[in-house]
């Protein structure tokens, strides 16, 4: 592979990464959403209304991932200044193979219906961000897979 060629591979990997960053700014934007109807929620409503569904968006490797756990427990923890703090402990919600979480993690939790139908309403962009940030990944590998096949071939031809 010459230098123009892998400059263009480069150039393609930079792209794909200001990429994904636009996809985890939408998902957090999703996530904003619900976090203020959450705070709304327990600004307006009754205790027992109160949910206990949270939303996580994380990017790793280059991936963004859209997850929803439930709080189960508050439990003391001790923070790095030594000082103790109240943390709940959080239990991760199955989404399965599916890229779209269905009703039943939610239900399976007892969430809270406002916080069903508003996480269903959220999944239809969330389902889009995890589609494409898979699609990137698999652009990336085909990237990697390309100068590692590239770099054998060259090995051969020196040997």
């Amino acid at each position: 592979m010459n230098e123009r060629q892998e400059h263009l591979l480069d150039l393609v990997l930079e792209h794909l990464t200001g990429y994904a960053d636009e996809l985890k700014d939408q998902a957090m934007a999703g996530a904003d959403q619900f976090w203020i109807k959450h705070h709304e929620v327990r600004k307006t409503r009754p205790k027992h209304e109160w949910g206990f569904v949270g939303v996580r968006v994380r990017q790793r490797a280059g991936a963004v991932m859209v997850e929803w756990f439930r709080a189960k427990y508050w439990q003391k923890r001790r923070s790095a200044d030594g000082g103790e703090s109240n943390m709940p402990a959080l239990e991760y919600l199955a989404r399965g193979k599916a890229m779209r979480y269905s009703v039943h993690p939610f239900e399976r939790v007892k969430a809270k219906p406002w916080e069903i139908e508003l996480a269903m309403e959220l999944e239809k962009q969330f389902e889009m961000i995890r589609r494409q940030s898979q699609m990137l990944g698999k652009i990336r590998r085909y990237i990697h897979e390309t100068r590692r096949a590239d770099s054998r071939a060259q090995e051969k031809i020196s040997t």
